[in-house]
């Protein structure tokens, strides 16, 4: 049973990969840099398309790349590391294929629109190379009430969201509770603890706060550990079903950890379409895992419109997390909310 679940992992931390449709749950398969490659050496581009303006566009882009690089080398369980070089390149020596990463601004209509792009060069199951660009469109100079020149805060969260994919990070889904925190009130009986952020690497990343969150701090280790850190974890697989034994697809498993009296948000993952969910990376000991139902039918690109999102309310299980190996966990039945049930003939 346990084979049959990690065949068909179910859509949590996405990392990169040749021959999977692309993409991948699991860090076991998923293309990486070689431990050689660390530190990652990155340059700003100077070229036509990043304006002089006096400097003041290169000079909040480095400061913005400055701050995405120190986020994601602020890991203390990942090795790999990063460096932004005081040397810039030029545009004619800033191609995909040259093998030296970038980060500078492009006109290309390949570029999002007021957005950016990472570029990234495979050999075999490697990562070689990787260029962000940034579109031209993107404000990049910008001046605080003072007059002075800071870079945009949502240039910060883009770059630390393009570095992410330059590690091998693919997009994770948007939180379910945060895309429409209306719906249930912080301290209610139906949400008894605030809804954690978005990772980084979602779709739906909240710009304003620049701590990474455990699933990018968990997805990161789990693709360049640190000495130690896989020896120090483990894994949990298992399935969510309603009561008549039907799978509950793409359902929301997070964990949660107490500590001091406050609740920990940990990494959080979907089932898959046979609601099967595997959770990597995790501290060995009981945990708390929390099981939701999506508060929206898109609340990640890939998965198809739901109908049948709401037909359970919230559980919550407690299960022992082995160290280094994978746990198969009880199968956690759900339960429709009241209303519902008293529908049904």
């Amino acid at each position: 049973v346990a084979a049959a679940l990690l065949a068909t992992p179910a859509d949590g931390y996405r990392f990169f990969a040749r021959r999977v449709h692309g993409t991948i749950a699991s860090a076991a398969r998923a293309i990486r840099w070689d431990a050689s490659a660390s530190p990652l050496r990155f340059q700003l581009v100077e070229n036509e398309d990043l304006l002089a303006d006096g400097g003041a566009e290169l000079a909040t882009l480095r400061t913005a790349a400055e701050r995405a690089v120190s986020a994601w080398n602020a890991i203390p369980t990942s090795m790999l590391k990063i460096v932004l070089e005081e040397e810039t390149a030029t545009g004619a020596g800033a191609r995909a294929e040259d093998r030296i990463n970038t980060i500078g601004v492009s006109s290309s209509p390949d570029i999002p629109e007021r957005g950016a792009r990472a570029l990234r060069q495979i050999a075999g199951e490697r990562m070689i190379a990787c260029d962000i660009r940034i579109s031209a469109e993107y404000p990049l100079a910008i001046f605080d009430a003072s007059g002075n020149l800071v870079p945009p805060e949502p240039l910060v969260s883009l770059l630390i969201h393009e570095l992410g994919h330059c590690l091998g990070l693919n997009h994770s889904a948007r939180n379910p509770v945060v895309l429409y925190p209306g719906l249930l009130e912080s301290g209610s009986a139906e949400n008894p603890i605030p809804p954690p952020p978005d990772p980084f690497m979602s779709y739906g990343v909240d710009f304003g706060d620049f701590r990474l969150t455990p699933d990018d701090v968990v997805a990161a280790s789990l693709l360049y550990p640190a000495p130690g850190f896989l020896a120090s974890r483990g894994s949990v697989a298992g399935r969510v079903l309603f009561e008549n034994g039907r799978a509950v697809r793409y359902a929301y498993v997070q964990t949660v950890l107490y500590r001091n009296g406050d609740a920990l948000f940990g990494p959080g993952t979907f089932t898959d379409a046979w609601g099967q969910f595997l959770l990597e990376g995790l501290e060995p000991g009981f945990r708390h895992f929390w099981v939701r139902p999506l508060y929206s039918t898109n609340a990640h690109d890939d998965l198809p419109l739901l109908q049948s999102s709401l037909e359970f309310q919230h559980e919550q299980r407690w299960l022992e997390v082995g160290l280094g190996d994978t746990t198969l966990a009880p199968d956690i039945v759900v339960h429709p909310p009241p209303d519902r049930r008293r529908a049904r003939p």
